[in-house]
């Protein structure tokens, strides 16, 4: 296991040494979500995951939030509530919390919060219009219109051409592809087109290089 996936393994069990099981949860489901992973570290992934998913079920009465309690209170607190809270409430049908999310998104939220939130909205085809800030630039997208990222085609080629690029170094391919995630949600609301491949290959192998040096 090289040094980046025993980083990732450091940190979940920091988690779980201090009972922060849905923090630990998240990071492993994200990791899960990366294009390639090696088979031996999935296989801990899961496990760990079964492991966790017990122990919050074993202790369902305090770690069960209302929904109302993550749109109303966790929602809009600090950015670490803010960030436990969407990971909970991507879970949920969002359609039934249309005009809360709207009313999160017109504040001042924590953008990877947004993010998330976006991606998910995708994933669930919401046919509702919303409108973000980024940048000081006004999005306004409808949710069924805005491609999620495991499924945008700029996305899918640049991932498989970096395994061509770092096919002999396997450390380098690993950051190149989560440089790769980032950036692909940090584009939210707008996706990668096949025709911005080249463009977006530059910007990873860039950011790679300077990791590198």
């Amino acid at each position: 296991m090289n040094d980046y996936y025993q980083e990732i393994k450091t940190e979940i069990e920091a988690y779980l040494q201090n009972k922060n099981y849905e923090e630990a949860l998240f990071l492993i489901k994200k990791e899960l979500q990366m294009p390639y992973i090696p088979a031996e570290f999935e296989t801990y992934l899961n496990q760990i995951k079964k492991d966790i998913i017990f122990q919050i079920n074993e202790n369902k009465k305090e770690s069960d939030v209302p929904l109302e309690t993550l749109l109303q209170q966790m929602l809009h607190g600090k950015p670490q509530v803010q960030l436990l809270a969407v990971s909970k409430l991507i879970n949920h049908n969002l359609r039934s919390c249309v005009n809360e999310i709207k009313e999160y998104f017109s504040k001042q939220p924590l953008p990877e919060a947004v993010l998330l939130l976006i991606d998910a909205i995708a994933e669930q085809e919401i046919q509702q219009e919303f409108t973000v800030r980024k940048n000081g630039i006004e999005y306004t997208f409808y949710g069924d219109s805005v491609t999620p990222v495991s499924k945008s085609e700029g996305f899918l080629k640049a991932n498989e051409e970096l395994s061509k690029i770092y096919a002999k170094n396997p450390s380098m391919l690993q950051i190149a592809r989560k440089v790769l995630v980032n950036k692909a949600y940090q584009y939210l609301p707008l996706s990668y087109e096949s025709i911005e491949v080249d463009s977006l290959l530059d910007d990873v192998q860039k950011e790679v290089d300077e990791m590198f040096q």
